[in-house]
C-alpha cells in the first residue's frame, strides 16, 4: 500500500486525476487558461511517472534476472575454471589444482596429454588412453588441491591438459623450460567453444624469463 502510494503508478494517478478535476471544473470559457495549465501540469505529472514506472519495472526485471542468473550458475558453475600448475618447491614436485571464479565446480574430470610422448615413434591413438586421467570431482570457489608428485627429468615439460565440468569444457596449455638451472613457467586456459563461437582465453600467466618468440609471444604449439 505505501509501495504504491509513495510511487510513479501513484503519481500517474494523481495526473490523471488533475486533468479529469481541471477538464471538469474550469468548464466556462473565462477559465480556459487556468483549464489549460492545469491540463498541461497534470499531463505532464503522468507522463513523467509514466516513464519513471517503466524505468523502475525494467530494473526490477534485471534484478530478476541477475537473481535467476546467479542461482543458475550456483548450480552449474557459471563461468568458473580450473588450472594445473606445478609446485617446484615439493621434492619431488607436485602438481596442484587451482580454482578460478565466483562459483563452484562440479564434476571436474582431468586428462593430462604430454606432447613428448606423442611425438615418439610407435605412439597411437590407442595410446591416449594410458595418458594420465583422474576425477577431481567437486572444487568450491577458490579452492586448491594438491595432485600426485611428477618428475622432471628433461629440461622441458610441454602439457595440453583438457578439462570436463558441469558448466564448461576447456583447456590448459602447460609449458615449462629449465633456464640457468631455474624453471620458467607458462601457461593458458582456453574453453572449448559452442558451435559458432571462438575459444576465449580465460586465463594466461607467464614467468618473467620465459623464452618468447620474436614477436614478443609465446610460441604456444612447441
Amino acid at each position: 500500500m505505501w509501495d504504491f502510494i509513495g510511487g510513479p503508478a501513484f503519481a500517474v494517478l494523481i495526473g490523471s486525476l488533475l486533468v479529469a478535476w481541471a477538464t471538469f471544473w474550469f468548464r466556462s470559457p473565462r477559465k480556459k487558461r487556468k483549464r489549460e495549465l492545469l491540463i498541461f501540469l497534470g499531463a505532464t505529472v503522468s507522463i513523467v511517472a509514466a516513464f519513471l514506472a517503466s524505468a523502475q519495472q525494467a530494473a526490477q526485471e534485471r534484478r530478476i534476472a541477475e537473481l535467476n542468473e546467479h542461482i543458475a550458475s550456483s548450480i552449474t558453475g557459471g563461468n568458473s575454471f580450473a588450472y594445473i600448475t606445478v609446485l617446484l618447491q615439493f621434492n619431488p614436485p607436485r602438481l596442484i589444482l587451482l580454482h578460478q571464479g565466483e562459483y563452484p565446480l562440479y564434476d571436474v574430470t582431468v586428462r593430462i596429454v604430454d606432447l613428448e610422448k606423442t611425438k615418439q615413434k610407435g605412439y597411437s591413438i590407442s595410446d591416449l588412453e594410458n595418458e594420465v586421467q583422474f576425477s577431481v570431482g567437486n572444487l568450491a570457489p577458490h579452492q586448491s588441491q594438491v595432485l600426485k608428485p611428477i618428475s622432471l627429468s628433461n629440461d622441458s615439460l610441454r602439457w595440453n591438459i583438457f578439462f570436463s565440468a558441469r558448466n564448461q569444457f576447456f583447456t590448459e596449455l602447460l609449458r615449462m623450460r629449465r633456464i640457468d638451472n631455474q624453471w620458467k613457467t607458462a601457461l593458458k586456459v582456453i574453453n572449448f567453444p559452442v558451435e559458432g563461437e571462438q575459444s576465449k582465453t580465460l586465463l594466461e600467466k607467464i614467468d618473467p624469463g620465459f623464452p618468447l618468440e620474436k614477436s614478443g609471444h609465446v610460441d604456444w604449439e612447441n
